[in-house]
């Protein structure tokens, strides 16, 4: 019973788990849809963009006009529940807020904001459906695999069906158990086994000669 209502969301948390464990899955989403996947940064290299500086450098950020331009972000999306800043902040280029109305884990409640640091004028909008197939399914499957993408409920039944996959395996390595137990009691005692098979053989012959 546990097996059988565990059965489909319990292959979605596989299945994305798959998906974010190993390139070539991951690749597959993209290709699916016929698209490049996006090229990987080595482990332990710096991210896009990412500032470098000596380790104890103290860094200072101009961050001139960031409450405009933070109060417009708030009016674009006034549901918003966490909105984020890169610094430090490029120089006559748009300023980008990424802007999340969901619980972290939704990506199809995320956006990215580019605002005129000169003006406040929008740049460019880009939502979650701006991306292309492939990024789109790649981003949920992420978040598949803990149920985040569906918020508390999809949590809850994310822990539930991972709670009912070790029941599965407590039952599976009981079954071997008592197999292994019953093949070596048929190899300490094969003619005891012998003429107990016998007789259960005869018990049902017998039954069924009486219906």
């Amino acid at each position: 019973m546990i097996g059988f209502w565990s059965l489909v969301p319990l292959f979605a948390v596989v299945l994305s788990g798959v998906v974010i464990s190993y390139p070539w899955a991951s690749d597959l989403v993209y290709r699916i849809f016929g698209e490049e996947a996006p090229a990987r940064r080595g482990p332990g290299g710096p991210r896009p963009g990412a500032s470098q500086g000596q380790t104890g450098e103290a860094m200072y950020f101009d961050l001139t006009g960031v409450d405009e331009l933070l109060h417009l972000a708030e009016n674009r999306v006034p549901d918003w529940q966490r909105i984020t800043l890169s610094l430090p902040l490029p120089e006559d280029k748009p300023v980008t807020f990424n802007i999340d109305s969901g619980t972290g884990g939704q990506p199809q409640k995320r956006a990215r904001l580019l605002l005129d640091p000169a003006t406040g004028q929008e740049v460019e909008w880009v939502p979650f459906e701006a991306g292309s197939r492939g990024q789109r399914l790649r981003s949920i499957l992420r978040f598949t695999h803990t149920g985040e993408v569906l918020g508390l409920f999809g949590q809850t039944v994310a822990g539930i069906v991972s709670l009912g996959a070790t029941v599965l395996v407590w039952t599976g390595l009981s079954l071997s158990l008592r197999r292994f137990r019953s093949w070596r009691k048929r190899r300490t005692h094969p003619v005891r086994s012998a003429h107990f098979r016998t007789h259960r053989v005869r018990e049902r012959i017998n039954a069924n000669l009486e219906v």
